[in-house]
Order: structure tokens, then sequence, then C-alpha cells
């Protein structure tokens, strides 16, 4: 296989096994993974034996493959505070699915977001599920509870020999330089000590000023969406074409950005853009202008805002409650 020591970049794809496999194998996409620029973070959302052959495949030819940590729909599918003890169960049955298919599986992907029924409703009522979500938001210690089995879940995954990152809203990256817990507490995500935070800077839902203030100052950052996913019927002209996926990607280099991420390899592989994807070099810095103004404008207010907890709390404050789960150590001390 060609290698490349260009910036590397690690594809998405979140497909149920019988489509990756098809996908795979289509000549285009196995063109562009021979020649060894891409990773691949894979959605597990299913612990099959075709899943299984399929990262075999991948791995035999050295292409690193991150499991992409997704739960059942019915259990929320995206990890979050309120599904902590299902998400250390899942990793106990991928760790056991690894073991027994002699798989590597170099890291293990963390994708926190808030519940589905929760971003569902915000993305079809906006401002007044936001404020009906911000009166029943979780206490701080329910948070503190959810925040302490996450860090049990990423230790469990380092003593399996393989590292642990997080795809994260990246709101939460001012949420933390505020020293506020508001955002955590409102939509039920948390901050998972991770050895990489990987914040999903899409413009096709924080619009591009936003995505470029969260593209800078950090080690690792996903672009997209290009296509696929849960909400592929609802993004419609919001899909990125290849000029913007270049463009934000040569933001994102010019930064300093050392890995990259893309949504997704499937979106990418129908638009066409896969090889150009492949071939792709950093560039001149695109002119930043207005845009990267209004970002920041954008993101000191966020923080304000975000600093307005305490009296939030004063003036309806909500019941301290939160136990943390406990891990279950029996699968923790084999290695895969």
């Amino acid at each position: 296989m060609e290698r490349s020591s260009r910036v590397p970049i690690t594809l998405f794809t979140e497909l149920g096994a019988p489509e990756l496999v098809e996908l795979l194998a289509r000549g285009e996409v196995d063109a562009a993974l021979r020649t060894g620029r891409f990773g691949i973070s894979m959605a597990m959302l299913d612990l099959s034996a075709e899943r299984a052959q399929a990262i075999r495949a991948l791995e035999a030819r050295g292409i690193e493959v991150t499991a992409w940590l997704l739960l059942d729909p019915a259990d929320g599918y995206w990890l979050n505070s309120d599904n902590a003890e299902k998400a250390l169960a899942r990793f106990g049955e991928l760790h056991t699915f690894a073991h027994e298919n002699d798989l590597r599986l170099a890291r293990v992907g963390l994708d926190i977001e808030p519940p589905r029924k929760d971003l569902d409703e915000l993305i079809h009522d906006g401002l007044p599920a936001l404020v009906r979500l911000i009166r029943r938001r979780r206490s701080r210690a329910t948070i503190d509870a959810a925040e302490s089995a996450y860090a049990q879940l990423c230790e469990a995954i380092r003593r399996t020999g393989r590292s642990v990152e997080t795809y994260c809203i990246p709101l939460i990256l001012d949420e933390v330089r505020a020293g506020s817990t508001l955002l955590r507490r409102v939509l039920g995500i948390v901050d998972a000590p991770a050895d990489d935070r990987v914040p999903m800077a899409y413009s096709t839902y924080l619009g591009r000023a936003l995505a470029l203030a969260f593209l800078r100052g950090n080690r690792a950052a996903a672009i997209g969406v290009t296509g696929g996913g849960v909400f592929a019927d609802q993004d419609g002209p919001r899909v990125l074409d290849w000029g913007q996926v270049q463009q934000q990607l040569d933001w994102a280099a010019s930064f300093g950005t050392e890995r990259l991420y893309v949504f997704s390899l499937e979106g990418c592989a129908d638009s066409g853009m896969l090889p150009k994807l492949a071939d792709w070099e950093p560039g001149a810095r695109p002119p930043l202008g207005a845009i990267a103004l209004l970002g920041d404008l954008a993101r000191f207010g966020l923080r304000a805002l975000l600093r307005t907890e305490r009296a939030l709390d004063r003036y309806r404050p909500v019941a301290p409650t939160g136990q943390a789960p406990r891990i279950d150590g029996r699968w923790t001390a084999r290695s895969a």
C-alpha cells in the first residue's frame, strides 16, 4: 500500500454492516483507501460477523480503525449523562467482540451528544424547546456522577491497550473555559477525560462563522457534513460540496490542526469527492475577513451566557440528585 506523510484524515462511517461491506467494495473507495491517507472511525451499530470481517480486512491492509461507540436507539443512541451505565456495558460487549474476532481497534471514540429525543425537540421546536430544557435541567450532582462514570469508562478503555477520544459538541470547550456546567445540565452532555477531544465543527449545523471559530486551537477537529448520518434526510442543501470542504480543511491546517476528521466516508464517496480528498494538500489560508470576528463574538457571548448559571440556580433551583454507576471490572482484566 502506498503510504502518505500528509496530514492524516479519519473518515467517519455510520452504516449498517451490509451497507458498509457494499461501500468498501466500490472501486473508487478501495482506491482511495489504498493511498494510505485515511483512517476509519466506524460506528458500531451492530457487532456482527459481517462487521468483524470488514474490520479485519481493513486492518490487514494497515488501515487504522477506531471503534465509534454507540448505543441501541432505545437506549439513547449517543452517549450522555442519562445513559452512562449503558455506555459502560456497551464497551464491555465491544471489547469481547474485538477479542473473539481478533480485531485490534486502536482507539475507541465516544460520541457524546444530547439524548436523541431532546435534540429532535430542539431541531423541530427551536427556542421554546430550549426554554423547556433549561427549566428541567439536571443538577450539578447528576452531571458529576455521570462524569465519574465516564472517567471509569475511559480508564477501562486504556486498560485494554487502546486510547480514547471523544466526539463532542464544540460549545462544551467554551463551557469548560467559563467554569460552568450549565450547558451540560441542559443538554445532558458530559466532559469525559479522553486522550483527545475532537470537536465536531460542522458548518452544516453551526454555520460557517462558529465552525471556523472552533477549528482554531485544537489538536484535532472534525469537518462536515458531506452526507449520511441520522439526519441525512434533513441536511438538504446544507451538505458541503468539495469547495467548502477544501476551504475548511485549509483553514484547519493553517491553524496547526494535526488530525482531521471528515463526516462521512459514504457522503464523500456518493458525491465523488473522495479522490479529491485523498489528493488534498494544505493550501494558503483562505481569507478570514468578517467571518472570523463573527465567530469570536458568538463564542464570547456564549461564555458570558454560561456564567449566569449561579443566578439561574438561585432563581429556579433544582434538586441535587445523582449517583455514579459502578463499572463491571470482570472484562477489563484481559487484553484484546
